[in-house]
Order: C-alpha cells, then structure tokens, then sequence
C-alpha cells in the first residue's frame, strides 16, 4: 500500500512526498536458537530503554511509544520483516463483489535511537500481485471489471521515516488512531485505524484511466495479536505478532478504471517475524524475484516512494 498495498504497505496520507504505502526499513539480528520463539528475549535486551513491570492489563496509557514499538519493530534497533499476503475485491455500487487478483507484501522495518519525544522507525517495502490459486506472478490480467488486458505494476515503496510519539495515540477527530486493548486466553489485540483523504497526485486531467479523480481516499484498518506473556515481559525488545489488514480504497492506477463508480477491497493476514528466513518460502520467492534490493543492507530505491509516485516513473497515460 505501504494497501505500512494502498503502502502498504500501510496509506500514511504522505501525499505531499507522493508516500501513500499500503498501507505498506542492514541485516536482520541473530537467529533465535534451535527450538525457540523467533521472538525469545534478545542477549542484548539488558541495553534496551527501560520497560514498565508486567501489565495486568495492556493500555496505552502505559509508555505507548515503547509498546507499540515492541509489537512492530525491535526496541534494541534490529531489522524485523512483516509480511502479508492476501486478495483484492472489487466492490461496486450495484453491490455486486468481484474477485480480483492476489498480492504478496513484506515490510522491512528499523526503530531508531529513543529520545523524550519518541523514536522514529523507518521503513522499506514491496508488494506483487499474483494469480491466487497458482501463485504465478502476474504481469498480464485480465481485468473482469472493463475486459481490458492490464498490466499490474508491482512496486516498492518507502525508504521512508515514521515519527513514533505520545501524540499519536491521541486519536484524530476523524475517528483514526488505536483501539482498546483487548485480552481472551492469554492474548492481547488492537486495532488501529488511518484514514486517508488528500489531492490525487496523479491528475485526471493527464491520467484519465489511471486516476481514479481529484482526490485520493482510503480508510486502513490493521490488527495485531500478541501473546500477553511475551507483553508482559520486560526483558523482551520485541514481541511475536500475528497481523492482518483491511483497506478500502480507489482503484490502482494500472487497473486503467478512470473514474468508473466502486471501491478496491483489500484483506490480508501475516505475521511479524526477526529473520528472512522465518518468511514464509513462496512469498519470499516471490518479493525476492521482482524487489530482491529489499533485503540488501540499503534499497536501491530513492524515497520516499509510494505506488503512485512508482506508476508515475514507471508508466505514461494510456489512451
């Protein structure tokens, strides 16, 4: 997105910077030994900021930075991989929903030093879209929603710098931000919530089949469940977290819909892991075979790129 597809990606309302990952960041840390959690305690946790005790019950308004952190990256400053994998709808005005194609995504991410306002945590990404019964990567498809044979532009995004502060928890008075936790057998979950609503950057004007109109917009839902032990462990840098995202948004520019009336559905579901190779091996074949700069110690990419500033280097109108 970083649907952090519409980056994830992972759709952060960067448009001013053309960064709107669906959404969706120098080698992973050590490997976890035979027989452990990917996720167990790191030797280096004694170095890592200080933690508050063990929570009875999760709340942001205990050290959310540091929290949140813990659950989407690695307190001690080591790479973390999330991937997802899922399907994209189509869902029209008639209330018709058509099943479209598959996509792959996997996020590279790195928190950086703690200060009194926070941390920032920086991210890489890469998404491609793939037949969902085989799992052959598409560069031809035939979309059911015009007939026309398409060509789908799988993309990278970021690198790109997520400023990770108090006031983000705060919550947006369009209804963004993180919900309640919530605990069930030994399970704590969140939701949190982003909405996008900014100037289309590609202007319809110009890109008459690939904008979708004046204005981008997007409303991204994602959910994280961590084991509540692993939460309460203060020598933990990091926890394990199982993941899975919704986003409704405007067409993807290569889908050539122009202004066509409905909205792109997106569901997947995945898991943070430490290491590349606890990824599952057909997603990772697939990131690595079109965007294996993801897992060198520097993207080759400029940033901070997003899918649409990608089909504008990557593509001109069609007509």
């Amino acid at each position: 997105m970083s649907p952090d597809p519409v980056g994830r990606r992972r759709l952060l309302g960067q448009v001013g910077a053309l960064a709107l990952p669906l959404s969706l960041a120098d080698a992973a840390g050590a490997a976890a030994p035979p027989g452990a959690s990917p996720l167990a305690p790191r030797a280096d946790a004694a170095r890592t900021p200080a933690l508050p005790g063990a929570l009875a019950t999760p709340s942001w308004d205990r050290d959310p930075v540091r929290t949140y952190v813990r659950v989407v990256a690695d307190l001690a400053g080591a790479d973390t991989w999330k991937w997802f994998s899922g399907r994209l709808h189509a869902a029209l005005p008639d209330g018709a929903i058509v099943p479209l194609l598959g996509f792959d995504s996997l996020i590279r991410r790195r928190a950086g030093p703690f200060d009194a306002a926070g941390t920032t945590i920086r991210f890489s990404e890469a998404t491609v879209f793939h037949d969902p019964a085989s799992g052959e990567i598409l560069d031809e498809y035939r979309n059911p929603l015009n007939g026309r044979v398409v060509r789908p532009l799988h993309y990278p995004e970021g690198p790109n710098l997520l400023p990770t502060t108090p006031a983000m928890f705060a919550g947006g008075a369009d209804g963004s931000g993180f919900g309640p936790w919530t605990v069930s057998d030994g399970t704590a979950r969140f939701t949190r919530e982003s909405r996008t609503d900014a100037p289309h950057p590609l202007d319809p004007a110009v890109w008459k089949l690939e904008s979708n109109g004046p204005r981008f917009r997007a409303l991204t839902l994602r959910s994280y469940a961590v084991e509540l032990e692993q939460l309460q462990d203060p020598a933990r840098s990091a926890v394990a977290c199982d993941y899975s995202m919704t986003v409704l948004s405007g067409w993807f520019p290569w889908m050539l819909l122009g202004q066509m009336p409905g909205q792109l559905l997106w569901q997947a579901q995945g898991r943070k892991v430490l290491q590349p190779d606890q990824l599952p091996s057909p997603l990772r074949a697939r990131i690595a075979a079109r965007f294996p700069g993801l897992f060198e110690p520097e993207v080759p990419w400029k940033g901070p790129m997003s899918f649409l500033r990608w089909h504008m280097e990557q593509r001109q109108p069609e007509r």
